[in-house]
């Protein structure tokens, strides 16, 4: 009688932690891919290619600017100066240590700003980017609601 109690017991136990878990992997948010409606979080950050494209990633790959010359070749840090804007995107997002669904992209958006406007980041004329940095945030912000929403 006394090892049956204890079998049941011991069960029981280990009914309840899987119980528990089950419940705890269900209620709790998961950073990479995880879903809120038909959206992956990846998914949402992709809303801000097209603006990459068209803004940094024209901006990064004209001369004078140098940032090919580091940002272009492998075992460099952060490759977003590739002539492949979609593999540039990818390593755009990197740039950023935000996780995934917390606005990395604008993250990555902003240091890659403040690294072109600094002189001492291998930026030869740094202050004459200003105006054109400025008009990238039409492109981005336009997306912001867009990005809001997919989130949530």
């Amino acid at each position: 009688m006394m090892n049956r109690w204890k079998i049941e017991a011991r069960t029981n136990h280990c009914l309840a932690i899987v119980l528990l878990s089950s419940f705890i992997f269900a209620c709790s948010p998961t950073r990479d891919t995880s879903s809120t409606g038909s959206n992956s979080l990846t998914t949402c950050e992709y809303l801000y290619e097209a603006a990459f494209t068209t803004t940094f990633h024209n901006f990064v790959r004209t001369l004078p600017r140098s940032c090919t010359n580091c940002h272009n070749t492998p075992a460099v840090s952060h490759q977003f100066a590739l002539a492949d804007a979609s593999v540039s995107f990818e390593n755009f997002l990197l740039i950023s240590s935000v996780p995934i669904g917390s606005g990395r992209a604008t993250d990555a958006k902003n240091q890659l700003r403040a690294n072109a406007l600094d002189p001492g980041h291998y930026s030869a004329g740094s202050a004459t980017y200003l105006t054109e940095l400025d008009s990238f945030e039409a492109s981005w912000s336009a997306i912001d609601a867009a990005y809001i929403d997919c989130v949530n």
